[in-house]
């Protein structure tokens, strides 16, 4: 499920992101994720209402193992009983059944939140290279293009990876790294799955949607500047088609990796800097972006339109890695001590 190449920097990142695991710390940092998780999905759902998050539903989901977990067995489901909720199922040792769980198609999603933000005004300009960042002394800021310059009382960095040299032209570190992902979507010939499968030791996930069957998983370090293998992707569809023979032969419809742009202490980036005001910063989400889009999106824009900022969130907050001491009565963060380390040496978006 992991695969880690060498590369400039990644030792110390790999290092300090080993160490936020640590059990004591990582259910801190689970606990606050998933009360966001929460929240967020009650957003979702408004989006849902309005028509901006159209794949939006709630479906449930089973874990399924093909080994016996280390906990054990007794709190598993059988075979016998996971048939009943999915008939499609090969051999397996056990799994889990959570109703409450919701899909949403990334892609459809996107584009409803792109048109929607243009209903109300936005410009939105594909294909534009911003060459550099500049911050005034007034505050303001300027985003420089090719074509032109973009001046604005307040900018919102929210570029993935490429976040990270973007950061740094206005004096804020942000060590991201590539998590890269894969996808296969296959055509929805014949019966769908009825549910989402997460098949646990090799963390893919097979999600019926509504015009094609998508398994994605994987999670690879070090891969920023290599050209994209898909070889990887057909290994995840290989052990899917292990848990549900019926996907094997179905046509590819098709196949796509993404750098999920991942923080050293496993926590995204989100909120404004107090070193540079003028500056919010949305990214490092890891395998959580599309869970938490809205309520991020909320987070950001609240202080902005008027509310107030609240230090209980400094925990997420962009300066939470520069190398100094955090301000007296401020909520401890989830992180260790951070010191620089280098970023990828050709970060992307």
């Amino acid at each position: 499920a992991v695969r880690v190449r060498p590369a400039r920097g990644l030792a110390p990142f790999l290092g300090r992101l080993a160490a936020s695991a640590a059990p004591a710390r990582a259910r801190v940092a689970q606990g606050r994720l998933r009360e966001l998780a929460h929240e967020s999905t009650l957003l979702h759902q408004e989006l849902a209402d309005r028509g901006v998050s159209p794949t939006l539903r709630k479906t449930g989901a089973i874990d399924v193992y093909l080994r016996a977990p280390r906990h054990g067995l007794a709190q598993l489901l059988s075979p016998r009983d996971l048939r009943t909720l999915e008939p499609r199922l090969a051999a397996v040792v056990g799994g889990t059944h959570h109703r409450d769980e919701w899909t949403l198609e990334s892609r459809s999603y996107v584009s409803a939140t792109l048109a929607d933000a243009a209903s109300h005004g936005a410009v939105v300009r594909f294909a534009t290279h911003v060459e550099r960042l500049d911050v005034h002394r007034d505050g303001a800021v300027e985003v420089v293009t090719a074509l032109e310059t973009i001046r604005a009382g307040h900018l919102v960095l929210a570029a993935g990876l490429a976040s990270t040299a973007l950061a740094r032209q206005v004096g804020l570190h942000l060590p991201l790294r590539g998590g890269r992902g894969y996808v296969v979507d296959l055509a929805a010939d014949g019966d769908l799955p009825r549910l989402p499968i997460r098949i646990k030791e090799h963390r893919i996930v097979v999600t019926p949607l509504a015009d094609r069957v998508r398994v994605c998983g994987s999670i690879e370090f070090g891969n920023e500047s290599r050209r994209v293998d898909l070889t990887r992707a057909d290994a995840l569809l290989a052990v899917a088609t292990t848990v549900l023979p019926e996907l094997a032969g179905r046509p590819v419809l098709d196949r796509w990796a993404g750098e999920r742009p991942c923080t050293r202490d496993g926590i995204p980036v989100i909120g404004t800097s107090r070193e540079v005001p003028s500056v919010s910063v949305a990214t490092g989400h890891g395998m959580w972006g599309l869970i938490l889009a809205p309520v991020t999106a909320q987070l950001i824009s609240a202080p902005l339109l008027g509310g107030a900022r609240s230090p209980s969130l400094d925990w997420l907050a962009p300066d939470r890695f520069a190398a100094v001491s955090p301000r007296p009565g401020a909520r401890p963060p989830v992180s260790s001590a951070a010191q620089e380390d280098s970023g990828p040496a050709d970060a992307r978006h």
